[in-house]
């Protein structure tokens, strides 16, 4: 969800400003968004960032995933890590992963405009309530709410959307993925038949 990034980093970081406060932020959409706490590191040793290689860095088959922490804390979780807790390919491949940023960056640049393009499309259907997003998911609530059925026209058009309203906040809301721009064209090919009038569907 779209918001005010600098507050957020701001509130985030005066939260447990004591010794024995430890902070783990979840940074899985860090690399969309354009923020993340590792650099207040320094300023802030008790803030742990966790990354994943799964969503900017297309590698969620690896199972691979980083902690950056100040050197204060990076101790202990050196001291509790299993021994070959990761395979030396996984490791090779997950490396050569993390220092082609050339790759990210185009995948984020094509993320991004397809996100747009997809918000935009989504804007134009009056049934429903669009949020911004900075991340490689959009979510809309269907204004009346019968988000299942919404969720089941979707799956008739070959179409997979995730069904959060059951999430705290999300009531009647749908979490719609940006993917590759053929899979995008499908879900705005999708949108005139499922939030069409009952009696156009």
């Amino acid at each position: 969800m779209k918001g005010d990034a600098g507050s957020d980093v701001y509130c985030f970081l005066q939260i447990g400003r004591g010794p024995n406060f430890r902070r783990i932020s979840r940074g899985a959409y860090a690399d969309f968004a354009g923020t993340t706490l590792a650099p207040h590191i320094d300023r802030h040793p008790n803030v742990v960032v966790a990354r994943t290689f799964s969503k900017a860095r297309a590698a969620a088959g690896l199972r691979v995933g980083v902690l950056i922490a100040h050197p204060e804390l990076a101790g202990y979780f050196a001291a509790a890590q299993l021994p070959y807790n990761m395979s030396a390919l996984t490791l090779a491949v997950a490396t050569h992963i993390a220092r082609d940023e050339s790759a990210v960056e185009r995948r984020l640049a094509i993320a991004r405009a397809e996100r747009e393009r997809v918000y935009e499309a989504l804007q134009r259907v009056d049934p429903i309530e669009v949020f911004p997003s900075v991340t490689n998911f959009i979510l809309i609530r269907v204004r009346d709410g019968d988000s299942a059925e919404a969720h089941g026209r979707f799956l008739a058009q070959s179409v997979l959307v995730r069904d959060v309203s059951s999430w705290p906040g999300c009531e009647g809301c749908l979490r719609i993925s940006i993917g590759t721009p053929a899979e995008n064209d499908r879900v705005i090919a999708a949108l005139e038949t499922v939030f069409a009038a009952p009696g156009r569907r």
